[in-house]
């Protein structure tokens, strides 16, 4: 019986996006799709990595800031933290 390796998804290279590079004005409507495409990845990796419980300094989470750079890694976790914050259902008197 052959060992059949699963196909790795091609990941996608972000780094011509030149938007990132100076971080001024707004991205082009091409820019924009791509950069949305990106965090969205980032964000299932972060997840994963959360499920997992693997630390923030670990060498997984290295790997995705070095991949994606850390102003994107910080954006992506601020997002995260403002979606996982919950309104308390009871109010203070």
């Amino acid at each position: 019986m052959s060992k059949r390796r699963r196909h790795a998804q091609k990941q996608t290279d972000y780094s011509h996006i030149e938007w990132l590079k100076h971080r001024t004005g707004y991205p082009t409507p091409e820019e924009r799709k791509l950069i949305i495409q990106m965090r969205d990845e980032l964000t299932a990796e972060i997840l994963k990595l959360m499920l997992a419980r693997i630390a923030p300094d670990s060498p997984q989470a290295r790997e995705l800031e070095r991949k994606y750079g850390p102003q994107e890694m910080e954006w992506v976790r601020k997002k995260l933290d403002k979606t996982m914050e919950l309104p308390t259902i009871l109010a203070e008197d």
